[in-house]
């Protein structure tokens, strides 16, 4: 009976001990599922925010070609590139605005960079106009020829710059994703495993308590038999 009650108390704290980890482990999986998708997320983000970076530049040279073919021409064909220019760049900063509202320093470079944007229209919209009066030969006309070159270079070393800050973070986080996507899956073996040694542990305990029980009922039989036995000879023994 006393053995009974260890082996039963064992099987408990096999039960228990097996529910913790059934816990532990869903916690820890969605922990690290949670860590995985987090850590693809932030890539995929950096991507896009390098992509649309990218797509700013060209808009932005795109605006700056159109205004140097009409300032040659005086072709007003190039003016709807310019147009069209202008739009996709107000577009492609509020999506980069949208996409890096979490980066403080981004934040802070894309400021710098609206204020660069909106110089360089300005010189646009002043060099138009000396071009409209057909006074491209004076002083005013260089002036802003210069100092849209100057604005031009500003706005690419910034752009450069805002690219290299996502190339870094980007380089931080995969490190990430190849840390969580390289651990899971042994945290998972690790947990099998750890599952499997509790499986043969249980195994085992009931393996030996059900040949233990069958030992004990064989000898239940053979004394129950014996004892028949004895009833039925000392029956015949009385009768004599």
């Amino acid at each position: 009976m006393k053995n009974y009650f260890k082996s039963e108390f064992f099987l408990r704290i096999i039960f228990l001990v097996s529910l913790f980890v059934i816990l532990l482990v869903g916690g820890f999986t969605y922990k690290r599922i949670s860590n995985l998708t987090k850590s693809t997320k932030l890539v995929v983000d950096t991507y896009k925010v390098n992509v649309e970076l990218e797509h700013l530049m060209s808009y932005i040279r795109a605006a700056e070609s159109g205004q140097k073919n009409y300032i040659v021409t005086k072709d007003t064909l190039f003016i709807k590139p310019y147009l069209n220019a202008v739009e996709k760049i107000n577009n492609s900063f509020l999506q980069i605005k949208k996409q890096t509202k979490l980066n403080a320093e981004q934040q802070v470079n894309l400021t710098e960079l609206n204020t660069l944007i909106d110089k360089l229209f300005t010189n646009f919209s002043e060099t138009y106009a000396i071009v409209e009066q057909d006074e491209t030969e004076t002083e005013a006309f260089k002036n802003l020829f210069f100092e849209e070159r100057v604005i031009m270079e500003s706005i690419r070393s910034l752009v450069n710059d805002m690219i290299n800050l996502e190339n870094t973070l980007l380089t931080e986080r995969q490190n990430d994703y190849q840390s969580n996507l390289q651990f899971t899956p042994l945290f998972f073996y690790l947990i099998l495993l750890f599952t499997l040694v509790l499986m043969v542990i249980v195994y085992n305990k009931i393996s030996n308590d059900f040949n233990k029980i069958k030992v004990k009922n064989d000898q239940l039989l053979i004394f129950e038999e014996s004892t028949n036995q004895s009833e039925i000879i000392g029956k015949h023994g009385n009768w004599v």
